[in-house]
Parts: C-alpha cells; structure tokens; sequence
C-alpha cells in the first residue's frame, strides 16, 4: 500500500517556494503501475509479474470498448434474467434473487487476464489477486478461430451450464460444487454469483497453441471480484439468496434502472486502453517525488 502525502509549501522570499511531500495514510495503489511481482500467493507467481506477450501469442485489441460493453451487456442481460425468475430451467423458473449485483467492467481485471494470456497454454493460473488483494475468480473458454463473435458465443457457452442443472440440490439451498451425471457448472454459477460486482476480459490468439486438439488457439480469459469480504463460486456458499429482487442489496444500493433485479448503479464502460505495456517495470511514485524535491532544493 501506498502511503498518502500531505503537501508542504515553504515561503523563501516573495518569488520562491519549495514544496515537499510526506507520507501519511495508506491508501490503494494504482494498479497502472503497481509491482505485481509483489503480490505472489506463497510458491505461485503471480500472473501480471513481469507481463509480457509471449510470441506467437497475440493480444487481440480490435474494437475493445465494443468488445467491453458486449461482455457487460450479456453479463448484465443473463443475470437480471435470473435474478427475476424468468431461466426457463425448471429448477430456477421462479426462483428470484434478492441480492444479485449489476456488474461493472474493471481494467485491472482485465490487465491481470491480459498477462495470464501472454503465456497461456491451457488451464486456470494460481495467482490473480488484485492491488488491494482481493480474491478473484475466472472463466476461460477456446476456440480453434478467431472470429468475430466468438466472444458472444463463448460466453452463451458459460451460460448454457444452466442446462445440466436438473437437481434441486447442485445449487440450493447451497452451491455443491458438483453435477455428478450431467457436468460441470462452474462457469455458470461464476457467471451468475451474486455478489460479483466487476469482470475484466482478454482475448488472446496463438495459432500454435495444439492443446486439447488445437481448440484454445483463441482464449476469451475473464476475471472477476466480488463485494468486499465476499466470496465466489465457493462450494457451500449461496449462490444468491432467495427473495424478491434487490430486497437485500448492499446498504444504500436499490434497484439498477436498467436490469431491474439487478442492485447498484452502472457506471459506463471505460474506453481507455488501460495499462498498455505489461512489460512495463515502472519507477514508483516514492521515488520521483524524490527527485523532484531534489531538482527543486538545488534550482533554489
């Protein structure tokens, strides 16, 4: 953590000042130009320590706003369909949630899957925490081509879990982590978790990448957190409560005017390119504020 700085100005004469800083409070560091290898989770690396882009591996930036608010829209359209009773699954038709968050698209999230891509092969990473060391969770999907609405599709494969759910007792009154007939549903109940607040996505091509038959060539990775405190796709936790939407939402949150059994507000998708160059070993802030006290104590 950071520590946050009072500013000091000294009067020398009617045309010269200097102005010094010292250190005060914590506060969050920014993840821009954060030292990830710091957050390593005991013998795991984390996956944003020295991010680079492994060749062949190709990070695919190609309308990224549009590709954002693609990932939130469908996010935010499938969850307030839940949460509102309208799944067609028989097992959730009815069954409304009164604690499911709106989601919110995080760059942080996204640069951390970012880095993960840059040498990916195939399966989950160990280490994805976040600048205040937030727990975060994550879905990943392939396919053997990058086209343009594979993003779409993957994640209508997420959703389609919903499907194997054909007992009461794989999600309530608890999540039991397991479908012992039918599959997996992890990437569902991750994708519907009600206390998930934000999500960040990459979108990775490497057409030399032959795992399981060449079918991750193009990797969607997407990482996501929760409400403080809260956990995901845990098994014996609560996939969302059940009640009338938004009855419990977090103090001082109400319905979203938009996904109406959705809690909170929906901030709008950020358009800038986050952080570029994840290779990037930026000099901290601590440091160039020493300099510049230095320039300024001898010009004066």
């Amino acid at each position: 953590m950071l520590k946050s700085a009072v500013v000091f100005v000294i009067l020398l004469s009617a045309n010269t000042t200097i102005m010094f800083m010292v250190e005060g409070a914590e506060e969050k560091e920014d993840f821009m130009t954060f030292d990830y290898c710091k957050l390593n989770c005991e013998n795991a690396k984390h996956s944003a320590c020295k991010c680079k882009m492994r060749a062949p591996r190709i990070y695919n930036d190609d309308g990224v706003v549009e590709y954002r608010q693609a990932v939130l829209d469908k996010h935010n359209t499938l969850r307030n369909m839940v949460a509102s009773g309208n799944e067609s699954n028989e097992i959730l038709y009815g069954k409304t949630a009164s604690n499911m968050m709106v989601i919110n698209y995080d760059l942080e999230l996204e640069y951390i899957a970012k880095c993960f891509g840059g040498y990916y092969t195939y399966g989950h990473d160990s280490c994805r925490r976040t600048v205040d060391k937030a727990y975060v969770g994550q879905n990943l999907a392939g396919t053997g081509n990058n086209y343009s609405t594979a993003h779409r599709d993957n994640m209508e494969r997420w959703y389609n879990e919903v499907k194997l759910i054909t007992q009461e007792y794989y999600m309530f009154p608890h999540f039991n982590g397991t479908t012992p007939t039918e599959g997996l549903i992890y990437h569902f109940t991750q994708f519907i978790w009600a206390t998930t607040t934000h999500v960040g996505c990459a979108r990775i091509w490497n057409p030399k990448n032959e795992a399981d038959g060449g079918a991750w060539r193009y990797t969607m990775l997407c990482n996501y957190r929760a409400l403080k405190g809260k956990s995901m796709n845990a098994v014996g936790q609560l996939v969302f409560k059940l009640g009338a939407p938004c009855s419990e939402c977090p103090s001082g949150m109400t319905c979203n005017d938009k996904y109406t059994s959705l809690c909170g507000k929906l901030e709008p998708v950020p358009t800038g390119p986050g952080r570029a160059k994840g290779s990037e070993r930026l000099v901290s802030s601590r440091i160039i504020s020493l300099c510049a006290l230095v320039v300024l104590l001898y010009f004066c």
